[in-house]
């Protein structure tokens, strides 16, 4: 998607990284995310279904975050504790399994989809929501 020439510093690497990676996640300049009817402001730490607040607590939060920018990607019980409970969490996968039964639940049966139980591996967040 993009190309560096050979004289270019890191930090020019870095910065078209951030910004490729920025672009496939769907973020717009005011740091929201959409999928569908589902928007999350991670400015101010609020999510809304069709236009109506959800209230999620600070991991529910954070996991849904991770999904949402990592669309399309699968990821184990354990990557998911790494990425967003941290490399010192010392509770059990089962961790993992209960937060998304709350968000699901929160988010609603129009979005049951949007979070996808990979059988034997773990989770993933669909790329386009059909709602």
């Amino acid at each position: 998607e993009d190309f560096l020439v050979r004289s270019d510093t890191f930090d020019e690497l870095h910065t078209r990284i951030r910004f490729v990676l920025w672009r496939l996640s769907k973020l717009d300049s005011e740091d929201t995310i959409r999928a569908g009817a589902l928007t999350m402001n991670l400015a101010s730490y609020q999510v809304a279904v069709s236009g109506e607040q959800m209230y999620l607590t600070y991991t529910e939060f954070e996991l849904l975050r991770f999904l949402m920018t990592h669309r399309g990607r699968v990821f184990s019980r354990d990557a998911l504790l790494r990425h967003v409970w941290g490399e010192e969490y010392l509770g059990g996968t089962r961790t993992v399994d209960v937060h998304i039964r709350r968000l699901r639940a929160k988010v609603g049966p129009q979005f049951d989809e949007l979070i996808q139980t990979v059988r034997n591996v773990g989770y993933k967040m669909i790329k386009d929501n059909k709602s």
